[in-house]
């Protein structure tokens, strides 16, 4: 499945610090109604060096 049909673009660099030292955070939004926000390694205590926290919506 291609994903990138599904992201939107914010056009804006998230205010949360997500997106320092290499890090992404993709928004999707599906055909049905539901959606999904992914940010990678973040930085939450418990993760590995390596990981992604997923957010339904």
């Amino acid at each position: 499945m291609d994903l990138e049909q599904f992201e939107i673009d914010l056009n804006a660099r998230c205010v949360c610090g997500c997106m320092e030292g290499g890090r992404f955070h993709k928004i999707y939004r599906f055909e049905n109604g539901y959606g999904a926000s992914v940010v990678s390694n973040p930085r939450i205590e418990g993760f590995e060096a390596q990981g992604y926290q997923m957010m339904f919506l």
